[in-house]
């Protein structure tokens, strides 16, 4: 931190920085995190460690800040490469979608559920493709919903996804009958 303050234009400054907010993220200090890393949001250069942008993102979306946290992970993502299947970018996907979510961008939340589904393997992969019923439930697709379900209970491995699979296309049956039992005006 006296670095940084004392010599801020430094070349080794940018190392220093992203040193530093790994460091603070590590040990969980999200508000130092934010403070340390927010500047290579803002200044040309940005960072040269791809994962500054992971970490800055999360503790954006700890501190409830979703746009810094969703620019963030974009950036991140850019930076990696957008085949990447890794659990760090599964979870920057995570951080994204959720950050269009909440500003009701459903269709950019589905697009990058479905990039993450895409690039993806084995759990991550399944995780991604219940996320995708979900988005098509909140759109009121309910058939792409339950295709995506579906598909998941068969072809899935992981027994936590597929059983969350399970639940929300019983949910789904009992809200159709729900629907079909209220009588009419």
């Amino acid at each position: 931190k006296v670095f940084l303050a004392r010599f801020p234009a430094d070349g080794l400054a940018g190392r220093v920085r992203d040193r530093l907010g790994w460091l603070q993220y590590r040990n969980g200090d999200m508000a130092a995190v934010s403070a340390t890393l927010a500047p290579i949001l803002v200044r040309k250069e940005g960072s040269s460690s791809p994962e500054s942008y992971y970490y800055l993102g999360k503790a954006c979306e700890r501190q409830r800040d979703p746009q810094r946290a969703e620019r963030s992970m974009e950036i991140y993502l850019e930076r990696i490469g957008s085949a990447a299947d890794t659990t760090l970018a599964a979870d920057a996907r995570m951080v994204l979608a959720s950050g269009r979510l909440a500003r009701r961008d459903r269709p950019g939340a589905l697009a990058v559920f479905r990039k993450g589904f895409e690039v993806s393997t084995g759990e991550r992969r399944e995780m991604f493709l219940y996320k995708m019923g979900e988005v098509e439930m909140l759109d009121g697709k309910y058939a792409d919903a339950r295709a995506c379900w579906e598909r998941l209970v068969k072809e899935g491995r992981d027994p936590v996804w597929r059983s969350l699979a399970v639940q929300a296309l019983v949910e789904q049956s009992w809200q159709g009958r729900l629907e079909m039992e209220r009588p009419s005006k």
